[in-house]
């Protein structure tokens, strides 16, 4: 998939996090290309984090393996094959 959408609208993000009110309704996009992957903060109320940095809005962010993106105050772990 070239887009992978996170947000809390059911039907139109592709990971939900419906359960967390500081998340936005769609909150980042993680884009695939040239077989890369990017994050991408999609003016979220509460921002998104790269390794503990705060992305600015509509920029693409390169993710490598085992880096840490926090939606709002949900932390993951970006794992690629």
């Amino acid at each position: 998939k070239d887009e992978f959408k996170i947000g809390k609208i059911p039907g139109m993000a592709d990971f939900l996090l419906s359960d967390n009110p500081a998340v936005s309704r769609m909150h980042a996009i993680i884009h695939h290309i040239d077989g890369s992957y990017y994050v991408c903060d999609n003016y979220s109320t509460n921002h998104t984090y790269l390794n503990g940095e705060r992305l600015e809005a509509g920029k693409n962010y390169l993710l490598i393996h085992g880096a840490k993106l926090a939606f709002a105050n949900d932390e993951f772990t970006f794992l690629c094959k």
